[in-house]
């Protein structure tokens, strides 16, 4: 008679409670509702009633223009980095079919954790021609950009500024994307790595299943993705680049201004206005990292109450700006993405269960 072994038991048991979706679900409503009782518990619906009289609701139509040129810009890009990809047939996906793909993620994003839209615009695009693991790559290489651009933000932020020390720890969340992303670069550039591990065989995994030429052509794939920026001849290119990485991060320090304006909020100097949009961006960014309920309800305030507070605006100011921002980007967002899956032909519920059902193969 086989022996059972505790040990094993127990780390089988938090292996799978850590895989759980529940778990996910419960951890992300946690940080959610505790954040949106940290953001109303001392705040009453008339302060928040008196804040939304006085709005100028006319700062909503630049704000809905913004949050579609924000969009508009990042399609551009993407497209820029599809366009040096290496394939055996022409490939052709119209701007129009990028941009839904695009919103189509955002939407998925918002609506389902563990970033499904990501996975979402690849399933979507790669399909068409460019393959998956190449147009993997365009994503990892667009975090990266962003990744620089919000390093280049958050130390403008800091000549402006003394850092939060809720937000002292960005540079460590920044310093570790970057050096994954260049352990990524090395690992996929490494031949012989590759060419090794194809050759492991894995237990529990049948070989046919696990092909090394498989491995190899998804790894080259990647690496094309990865590599696409250098394939881009002349400077025009990477003027275009920098251009609609520029035009996308700015929209966004608008659209936070025209809410600001919109309420009536009012900052004590020309470099206080900048810092407090600037912090409001920087500190989002970091917050929509972390697993919340759907929409980043409750966390999104919270983080606008805590960015705001900094330079002395009011609870109740703070939260209506915060809610009044996340209305203005989420919708849009929401009714594009669902607008998008619908105009390519898909139905949400069915494509949320292929992304997961490829996801967990």
């Amino acid at each position: 008679m086989q022996q059972q072994n505790p040990g094993r038991d127990l780390k089988t048991y938090f292996q799978r409670l850590a895989r759980s979706r529940w778990l996910q679900v419960l951890l992300s409503c946690i940080i959610s509702l505790g954040a949106m009782y940290l953001a109303l518990k001392n705040i009453s619906l008339q302060d928040i009633r008196l804040v939304f009289s006085n709005t100028k609701w006319g700062y909503l139509i630049p704000a809905l223009m913004a949050v579609g040129v924000h969009h508009g810009a990042k399609t551009l890009r993407w497209k820029l980095l599809l366009s040096p990809l290496p394939v055996s047939i022409p490939v052709h996906v119209p701007l129009k079919e990028l941009f839904l793909a695009l919103m189509a993620g955002q939407m998925l994003n918002l609506v389902y954790p563990a970033r499904l839209g990501d996975f979402g615009r690849i399933w979507l695009i790669g399909n068409r021609g460019y393959g998956n693991a190449a147009t993997t790559g365009t994503l990892v290489m667009e975090k990266f950009i962003d990744t620089i651009c919000y390093a280049l933000l958050l130390f403008v932020l800091t000549l402006l500024i003394t850092i939060p020390d809720w937000l002292a720890s960005s540079w460590i969340f920044l310093g570790s994307i970057l050096v994954g992303f260049g352990l990524l670069l090395f690992i996929s550039r490494n031949d012989k790595f590759w060419i090794k591990f194809s050759g492991i065989k894995i237990i529990g995994v049948p070989k046919e299943n696990f092909p090394a030429e498989r491995i190899l052509g998804w790894v080259y794939a990647f690496r094309d993705g990865l590599a696409g920026v250098q394939r881009l001849k002349g400077y025009q290119p990477f003027t275009r680049l920098f251009l609609w990485s520029a035009v996308s991060w700015g929209m966004s320090l608008f659209i936070n201004w025209l809410m600001s304006n919109s309420l009536g909020i009012r900052f004590e100097s020309l470099a206080d206005t900048i810092a407090a949009h600037l912090l409001v961006l920087v500190a989002l960014q970091v917050g929509i990292a972390v697993p919340s309920l759907p929409g980043r309800i409750g966390l999104f305030e919270y983080i606008c109450i805590l960015a705001l507070g900094v330079f002395g605006i009011s609870i109740s100011e703070a939260f209506s700006y915060g809610l009044l921002l996340h209305v203005v980007v989420m919708v849009p967002t929401l009714l594009s993405g669902w607008a998008g899956l619908l105009i390519l032909g898909l139905d949400m519920k069915q494509t949320i269960h292929e992304l997961k059902t490829d996801q967990n193969s």
